[in-house]
């Protein structure tokens, strides 16, 4: 995201950035708990099968984009566009980012493979597997990038905040999001 013009440490409603976050992630966790309610009331759609994950993603991306947009358009003012979704031109950087990602994993996997953490036994290749967890993935990416890189770091750059602790602040958030997940760990 691009160094915007500087606000005042305050939206156009005078309300101070932190609050602002506040307000944005608090109401995420509302709406999200909201849609998940009705959907927990069908009894047949609960389990722990690629469907019920899917359906729980998508709960999280309509939560995050209908709170988004209610905060960038009643609160902050702003167009939903100053987000950055716009892909036009954005080709190489894409295909940087895949291959970043991948040389990432590459070099994980060799790591632990080389020092025994991990041993191959098999290998099964299922195209449609593939697909729905690069799909499944992909939706995960979206929410966290359009939250914490999207609103968070937005409303933080927007202020005169210097961008690395505006970057160190989103940061300690995303990973602070994190801690509620299964299994976390500080040291392996």
């Amino acid at each position: 995201m691009e160094q915007q013009d500087h606000e005042s440490f305050f939206s156009p409603k005078g309300i101070p950035a932190f609050a602002s976050i506040i307000i944005f992630l608090v109401s995420f966790f509302i709406v999200m708990s909201l849609f998940r309610s009705v959907l927990n009331l069908f009894s047949e759609v609960r389990g722990y099968g690629m469907g019920y994950f899917f359906i729980g993603e998508g709960i999280m991306l309509l939560s995050v984009f209908i709170v988004t947009f209610l905060m960038m358009r009643f609160l902050d003012r702003r167009p939903f566009s100053d987000l950055g979704f716009s892909l036009k031109g954005r080709g190489k950087d894409i295909l940087y980012g895949f291959l970043m990602a991948v040389l990432i994993y590459a070099i994980g996997f060799g790591v632990c493979l080389l020092t025994g953490q991990i041993e191959v036994v098999g290998v099964h290749l299922h195209w449609s597997d593939l697909l729905l967890s690069g799909l499944f993935f992909a939706m995960v990416a979206i929410v966290e990038e359009t939250m914490m890189r999207g609103y968070v770091l937005g409303r933080l750059l927007r202020t005169r905040l210097n961008k690395f602790i505006s970057l160190l602040i989103s940061s300690l958030l995303f990973a602070l999001l994190h801690l509620m997940n299964p299994n976390v760990a500080f040291l392996p």
